[in-house]
């Protein structure tokens, strides 16, 4: 089966109208916390997990416009096993909004979050664009219109959900350890496309091929 064109995936992109290279650490929560520190360096948002098990969240101040597509590189350094890191979506706190994330296994999943639940729109699938154990950058784009999330890795469609509780919301960057063992992940690289809704389509596509 031959894959369409990725384009075909994220019609209407536009220019950037929100760019954030991790220079201005008063956008985002860092400091000292009790599982590990959010620091930022070397145009980067770095989230380092020490606690066993811990996890990390960090929330950008500024308002994502409800139809965009939002690009960012995330690195794991040190990443191991069931380890996740991920990006929160059209976010209202920490417990309200849509996650994805990644695994250092290789897979990925999308949830909604609501402060009494935790439900999976996607759950775990595998993908040939996330290396396992980390060590090298991805890409993750998400083309988010209405009711309809679109995920990118590499500029490789994976997935579509669909869910109407949070049309527009604020960007938050997470980062879990499984086990024992430290966790580093950092985010660079933040971009915000608009989206001409005259190209806009009326129904998800059918599924790429991922390698």
């Amino acid at each position: 089966m031959t894959p369409r064109p990725t384009q075909e995936y994220k019609p209407g992109v536009g220019s950037v109208i929100l760019e954030d290279d991790f220079t201005h650490p008063e956008d985002w929560r860092t400091g000292d916390f009790e599982d590990g520190r959010i620091t930022f360096g070397n145009r980067a948002l770095n989230l380092v997990v020490t606690a066993p098990r811990g996890s990390l969240f960090s929330f950008g101040k500024k308002e994502i416009p409800a139809d965009s597509y939002l690009e960012i590189t995330i690195e794991p350094a040190i990443c191991r096993n069931d380890d996740v890191f991920g990006v929160m979506l059209r976010a209202r706190s920490e417990r309200e909004g849509y996650r994805l994330l990644g695994s250092c296994n290789g897979n990925l999943r999308m949830e909604r979050l609501r402060p009494s639940e935790t439900i999976p729109l996607q759950d775990w699938t595998a993908s040939g664009e996330l290396p396992r154990g980390g060590m090298l950058p991805v890409r993750v784009g998400v083309w988010m219109t209405g009711n309809e999330l679109r995920v990118f890795l590499n500029d490789v469609y994976q997935f579509s959900v669909r869910d109407p509780l949070y049309p527009s919301g604020q960007v938050g960057l997470y980062a879990r350890a499984s086990g024992n063992t430290s966790l580093t992940v950092a985010f660079s690289n933040l971009r915000v496309h608009s989206l001409d809704p005259s190209q806009l389509p009326t129904s998800t596509p059918m599924p790429a091929v991922t390698p």
